[in-house]
């Protein structure tokens, strides 16, 4: 995975979300399947609910939101996470040719 990989979710996936402090709980009514998020990944996933976004630009957003210093292993986590994601169906990685 690249700095440059978009990701995307579909528009119409509607979640259902619970937190306890840092702990997050969604429901993905379309697989049927409940999921436990960290902070940065569901954060990743509610962004992304407004438009893709590229792995840099989900990384610039937590840096801004959460005051975390940028870096190598930021991008890496968050690269990661958004793999995750993918395979769990709660975001997808745009193909491009």
């Amino acid at each position: 995975m690249s700095d440059s990989d978009f990701w995307t979710r579909q528009a119409d996936d509607r979640l259902i979300w619970r937190n306890w402090g840092e702990a997050f709980f969604v429901f993905h009514p379309a697989s049927g399947q409940t999921h436990f998020l960290n902070e940065i990944a569901a954060f990743a996933v509610r962004r992304l609910a407004d438009g893709p976004l590229s792995t840099a630009q989900i990384c610039a957003a937590t840096c801004d939101v959460y005051e975390i210093e940028d870096g190598p292993d930021l991008h890496d986590a968050v690269a990661d996470t958004l793999v995750s994601l993918d395979l769990l169906g709660l975001v997808e990685r745009i193909r491009t040719a």
